[in-house]
């Protein structure tokens, strides 16, 4: 390395996508101005704005002791890659082979890193970014890079507004995210079915009914078809079908059969949808529990599952186990499950 030529050059170079990885850029900044070192900072790129390569262009080739290189899934952009290539200009000049030192921050593989990059220097930082700030400090302290012993208030305070400016504005991409709403198929009809005979009858027979239903008067409502209801109880009822109607057209309002408001059309659904839910818990062998706000819920008892633990697949690809049931000094837990039906 030709020390002459680095005796002016004092900046660090953070290369990164914007906007995309402003936020991993403003941190590192951050924590690399807090340790003493002098970062390059274009608060106008920071926050969202346009690059001005004229101003990039002089500081990678004058300014510019190291170059850090956020190494994610938007290294292919445009404005990442004219900088790769200045950067690679300059490491050939200043002979220099860790001029450029890349970080990964997201789970792409190492092997599609660009070439600009020497593969064994790449810094690890996915998923935790801190874990390549040792790596990191090491690189910058064996290449003698100068900082000083108070943090770089001024550049703190740029990465500060920068940060702020930057929430008002929106990015207009999509992301996966883990939710516990599930979306449900549901079924194609819903049927009410009319009841002849006294009313201590008709509640007989639902009392022993065996498919979920909700009364409404002499009717009571169900997912089932006719010949699944009438046979749903221990005793021969005449159950003649008063209403049959499309799940969509009910929960939509076009066709309400006995009810005049959706509400109570919704009302019935949400309640059917709970009671199927109930019965496949139990038959998963899961426990019922009823707290005081009416909720029934319903926990995994011991050994219901190999091992007390399910395996489940995060939206990055990754798979993990959780417990669902264990001890805590004297008391035992159990993940309990509440469904909260909507339509």
């Amino acid at each position: 390395m030709d020390k002459r030529s680095l005796t002016a050059r004092t900046s660090i170079f953070v290369t990164h996508a914007a906007p995309d990885d402003n936020e991993f850029a403003l941190w590192l900044s951050a924590k690399l101005a807090i340790a003493g070192y002098r970062i390059w900072v274009d608060r106008r790129r920071l926050k969202g704005g346009a690059d001005f390569w004229d101003e990039i262009d002089r500081v990678l080739r004058h300014d510019a002791i190291k170059q850090i290189v956020v190494f994610s899934k938007h290294i292919g952009k445009a404005g990442v890659k004219k900088e790769l290539a200045i950067g690679d200009v300059m490491r050939r000049r200043l002979s220099d082979p860790r001029f450029i030192i890349p970080i990964r921050t997201d789970d792409i593989p190492f092997d599609e890193a660009p070439p600009e990059f020497l593969r064994d220097h790449i810094i690890d930082g996915y998923p935790n970014w801190h874990a390549c700030l040792a790596d990191l400090f090491e690189a910058l302290n064996e290449a003698d890079v100068p900082k000083e012993p108070l943090a770089d208030a001024a550049t703190l305070h740029t990465i500060v507004d920068a940060r702020e400016d930057g929430r008002r504005f929106i990015i207009n991409r999509s992301e996966d995210a883990l939710t516990n709403w599930f979306p449900v198929k549901p079924p194609e009809r819903i049927r009410y079915y009319r009841f002849d005979g006294t009313q201590d009858q008709m509640n007989a027979w639902l009392a022993n009914c065996r498919v979920p239903h909700v009364p409404m008067g002499r009717l009571a409502g169900s997912f089932a078809d006719p010949p699944s209801f009438a046979e749903a109880s221990s005793f021969i009822q005449n159950t003649a079908t008063q209403y049959d109607l499309t799940y969509d057209d009910f929960v939509s309002g076009k066709d309400l059969g006995p009810y005049s408001d959706r509400p109570s059309a919704s009302n019935d659904v949400v309640n059917l949808l709970r009671q199927h839910f109930n019965r496949l818990a139990e038959a998963r062998g899961l426990k019922s529990v009823a707290f005081a706000s009416r909720d029934v819920g319903w926990f995994f008892p011991d050994d219901v599952l190999a091992g007390n633990k399910v395996e489940l697949k995060l939206a990055d690809g990754r798979k993990i186990r959780r417990a669902m049931s264990g001890k805590f000094k004297k008391l035992r837990w159990h993940v309990c499950l509440v469904a909260k039906p909507r339509v």
